[in-house]
């Protein structure tokens, strides 16, 4: 008997929601020979769908939200959907491949957008289904909002069947982004076509691809977005992505972007003169920055913690100090 089973995550995720089952069930000799079943849910994080099949083996399908990707700033109206998605199969009498393994989407401005998906079985295989092509009749892709998709399957012990997944798209992504440095600064640009649903956006950076903070948010305009943004005070490496959010809390991030400042790498000190505390930028993370006098005798050492560091200086004298980092001398003043 052909049978599909949801996971305990899943099935705790669709208790909220109104489920229907049509079991459409064709008897032969007191056998029950297929079995069609439609079942929708909710697809906001990963899902996981088994289907099992009459000759031990099952196929697990698992779904991510998907992305709707407008093609040359959806100048022509035009975009493609982007699918990730994970297949393995597991038990026994493993088949080479299934006879089908595709899909497709029904969207605001149209149903039935193609996409295909791997049926050889390689055991476990994971990537990106991108859709065919489709119009939104107009140049506002941003607009465009789907609903549901088919998973179509059928192979060896498992009779043609249609899945049907109720879907929410993730906030849009970027068309453009380009980061440039200029007079010690850097400049960030970034544009995408934004749609109903983004609520904004955050710029992000980091020294060490580890630890990310805020430089900004940009609410969205609604429109064909253009958005820019000086870093007065770059890291000698910076590296920045742009956060796209949604009203309901989803959201996506862009590729990262890295720059060197045109400073070369040296850092800024301030304020100068300074009382107390004086803040050390455009270090690398984990990097040792020594204090010292004028006579170069070493009076504290400090790990960087590449964006701004603090320095301690309240037990200091009034006087002039200096600091040495990666083997350049940067003197100030103590008030």
């Amino acid at each position: 008997m052909l049978r599909i089973l949801i996971n305990l995550e899943t099935l705790l995720y669709l208790i909220p929601f109104i489920i229907v089952l049509n079991l459409k069930f064709v008897t032969m000799k007191a056998a029950i020979t297929s079995c069609i079943i439609f079942l929708s849910f909710y697809l906001q994080a990963q899902r996981t769908i088994h289907i099992l099949s009459t000759d031990g083996y099952t196929v697990n399908i698992t779904l991510s939200p998907i992305s709707i990707v407008p093609i040359n700033s959806c100048s022509s109206g035009t975009f493609n959907i982007t699918i990730p998605y994970s297949i393995t199969y597991t038990g026994t009498n493993l088949p080479n491949h299934l006879f089908t393994l595709q899909g497709n989407i029904d969207c605001s401005n149209a149903s039935g957008i193609f996409f295909d998906l791997p049926n050889a079985n390689s055991n476990t295989v994971s990537g990106t289904a991108t859709s065919s092509t489709s119009s939104t009749g107009n140049n506002q892709c941003g607009a465009v909002t789907c609903s549901t998709v088919h998973v179509l399957i059928d192979g060896p012990g498992i009779s043609s069947q249609t899945i049907n997944v109720s879907v929410r798209s993730l906030p849009i992504r970027l068309e453009e982004f380009n980061v440039s440095s200029f007079d010690s600064k850097n400049k960030i640009q970034w544009s995408a076509v934004a749609n109903s649903y983004t609520e904004g956006y955050e710029l992000e950076r980091s020294a060490d691809l580890k630890t990310w903070n805020v430089l900004n948010k940009f609410p969205s305009n609604r429109t064909l977005d253009h958005y820019e943004y000086v870093d007065p005070n770059p890291l000698s490496l910076s590296y920045y992505r742009i956060k796209s959010m949604d009203f309901d809390g989803a959201f996506i991030y862009s590729s990262i972007k890295s720059i060197r400042s045109s400073t070369n790498g040296i850092i800024q000190l301030y304020p100068n003169p300074v009382v107390n505390e004086l803040m050390v930028s455009r270090t690398l993370a984990n990097h040792e920055l020594h204090l010292t006098d004028l006579m170069g005798r070493k009076l504290a050492t400090i790990i960087s913690n590449g964006d701004h560091t603090i320095v301690s200086l309240s037990h200091l004298s009034p006087g002039m100090y200096l600091i040495d980092y990666q083997g350049q001398i940067f003197k100030f003043v103590k008030s």
